[in-house]
């Protein structure tokens, strides 16, 4: 995974909306925060060979890949067992929890 930590032309304005491009409030600001740690102990060059996990955890985190993977294959799966007659008429779906649910 490629990093570009600053930008290839450096004006007053790439100072002013860089601060908006980061990930430090939310759930993904721990993993920001262990990326930034390997890029204080190791230097620009060798942090992404030293902490590749650190770095893919963050980037999943931020873009959820796995996370919308899985969702697809549920959906499908789901599809599948109701074209194929596994699921039929109130099966087909979960029941609401109604609007006093939550």
């Amino acid at each position: 995974m490629s990093i570009q930590i600053s930008p290839a032309l450096h004006t007053p304005l790439t100072d002013l909306g860089g601060g908006m491009i980061h990930a430090q409030n939310g759930s993904c600001a721990i993993f920001e925060q262990n990326v930034l740690r390997c890029f204080d102990a190791y230097g620009f060059k060798l942090a992404p060979k030293k902490c590749p996990d650190m770095f893919d955890d963050l980037h999943e985190c931020i873009y959820k890949g796995k996370q919308l993977r899985r969702i697809e294959l549920m959906t499908k799966e789901r599809n599948r067992q109701i074209k194929g007659g596994e699921l039929q008429g109130s099966d087909k779906y979960i029941p609401s929890i109604g609007i006093d649910g939550l």
